[in-house]
Formats: structure tokens, sequence, C-alpha cells
């Protein structure tokens, strides 16, 4: 629920997740969508971990609400 309707039925997830175990990590900015159903502007990173046999064994993600100054 996380990602815009039209993200997901691009597979916007899956491509990420794919470029994080490929390359290690993935960023991306766009809208999101909060449990509540309000929207805002995010920027995510996607981060592969691996195990010891650099495997990869599950991501880390870290998502950053982007604001307009004025208004803090």
């Amino acid at each position: 629920m996380f990602y815009m309707p039209l993200d997901r039925q691009a597979k916007l997830p899956e491509s990420l997740l794919a470029l994080a175990a490929k390359e290690g990590r993935a960023k991306h900015i766009g809208r999101r969508v909060r449990k509540d159903g309000a929207t805002f502007w995010g920027s995510i990173l996607i981060t592969a971990l691996h195990n010891k046999q650099n495997e990869v064994i599950g991501f880390t993600k870290l998502t950053r609400e982007l604001r307009d100054n004025e208004n803090e």
C-alpha cells in the first residue's frame, strides 16, 4: 500500500528490489501512500543485506518525507 496504484501496476516495488539486489542499493523519489490513505512526496533508499556467502537475505528501506521548507 506504500506505493501509488500506477507504480504498483508498473511493478516499481519489484524493480527497485531487483536493482538493490543487483547493485547493492536503489533510490527513488515519488509519491507515497500513508496507512491512512494520505499521499506525500518521499525519497526512499533500499539496501540489500547479504550473508557471509554474499547471498541476498533481505533488504532495509529508509523513507524520508520531502517537504517544502517554507512550511517548517
